[in-house]
């Protein structure tokens, strides 16, 4: 197709918490149980592999807090007509609100 005539395409949506790593567990947990497909982020490499695989060079205290707070969209939500998707948002803020005022 032209350039004129193309669409982006997305696979997974990121999002990042500024809360503790736990509330991540339960933002996914309490999202998927109504049906909205979140799910933890990716693990890091260093926390899971031997430190005799790769070689660093500096902290990687970045990526440890990636790891711990990224959820991460499927691609199936984001598929979903635009009104749907709008709700789907106001419904993991929602969610994310109760979690930070239980926590805090």
């Amino acid at each position: 197709p032209s350039a004129g005539l193309a669409t982006a395409a997305f696979y997974k949506t990121a999002l990042l918490l500024k809360s503790v790593p736990a509330a991540r567990s339960e933002l996914s947990t309490a999202s998927l149980t109504r049906g909205i497909p979140l799910h933890p982020g990716f693990t890091a490499l260093h926390t899971t592999h031997a430190k005799s695989r790769f070689i660093t060079r500096g902290s990687l205290d970045n990526a440890a807090r990636l790891a711990e707070r990224l959820l991460v969209l499927h691609h199936s939500a984001l598929l979903l007509p635009a009104d749907s998707l709008l709700q789907m948002a106001l419904e993991i803020r929602t969610l994310a609100e109760l979690r930070n005022s239980a926590a805090g």
